[in-house]
C-alpha cells in the first residue's frame, strides 16, 4: 500500500474517532404504523438531532450501549437488539405498536456504522481486524449491515460515510443520555 494511501486512511479513521458516536435506528412496527413527520426537525446547532422525535414516536424503545466492534459472525447487541424487536411482536401480536431500538455505537465500534464505500476506501476490516465471516479474511464491506437480508430503503443518510438510519451524535455520554431522556430503556451487553 502506497504512504499516501496509509496517511489517508489513517487520517479518515481518526476523524471517525472524533465523530465518537453514532445513534443507528431500527424499528418493528405492527398493523397500524405511526408515520414519523418527513420534515426533520430543524437543527439548532452541526448536530442532527431528529433522532429524538423517531424516538418519542415508539410505543416501545430501548437504547444498546456498543462500545466494541466484535465479532461480525457473533454480533452480540446486534442479536440482542433483534431479540428485544421480536418480544415485542411475540408479546403486541396483533395489537398496535411501534418497538424500536437505538444502537450507540461509539468508541472502537464506530466502523460498525459506516458505509461499504468506506470499509472499502480505508481498508476498515485491516484496521480493525474484523474478517468477512464468509471468506475469513479481512472485511472490505461492512459485515454487520449486511448481516441483515437489505438495509432499509430510501433513507436520506445525515453524512455520506454512514449507514441508513444513523445519526451523529457528539459523544457516546450524549447519546445514551439523550436516548434515556427520550424514553429509552439502557441496556448494556
Amino acid at each position: 500500500m502506497a504512504e499516501r494511501d496509509r496517511s489517508s486512511r489513517r487520517e479518515f479513521v481518526t476523524d471517525v474517532a472524533k465523530l465518537t458516536s453514532a445513534i443507528a435506528l431500527g424499528a418493528s412496527v405492527a398493523p397500524h404504523p405511526v408515520h414519523a413527520s418527513t420534515s426533520a426537525a430543524t437543527p439548532s446547532s452541526d448536530w442532527d438531532l431528529s433522532w429524538l422525535d423517531i424516538i418519542a414516536k415508539a410505543t416501545d424503545r430501548a437504547v444498546f450501549d456498543w462500545p466494541s466492534i466484535g465479532d461480525p459472525a457473533d454480533p452480540l447487541v446486534l442479536e440482542m437488539a433483534e431479540r428485544y424487536l421480536d418480544n415485542c411482536a411475540a408479546a403486541y401480536g396483533s395489537r398496535h405498536y411501534v418497538a424500536l431500538v437505538a444502537l450507540n455505537i461509539r468508541t472502537n465500534a464506530v466502523p460498525a456504522a459506516l458505509t461499504d464505500a468506506a470499509w472499502e476506501r480505508y481498508s476498515l476490516g485491516a484496521e480493525y481486524n474484523v474478517k468477512d465471516p464468509a471468506t475469513q479474511k479481512p472485511a472490505s464491506q461492512n459485515p454487520f449491515l449486511h448481516r441483515a437480508p437489505d438495509p432499509a430503503p430510501g433513507i436520506k443518510l445525515p453524512m455520506a460515510s454512514f449507514v441508513p438510519r444513523a445519526f451523529s451524535v457528539p459523544s457516546g455520554i450524549f447519546g445514551l443520555a439523550r436516548s434515556q431522556n427520550a424514553g429509552c430503556a439502557f441496556m448494556r451487553i
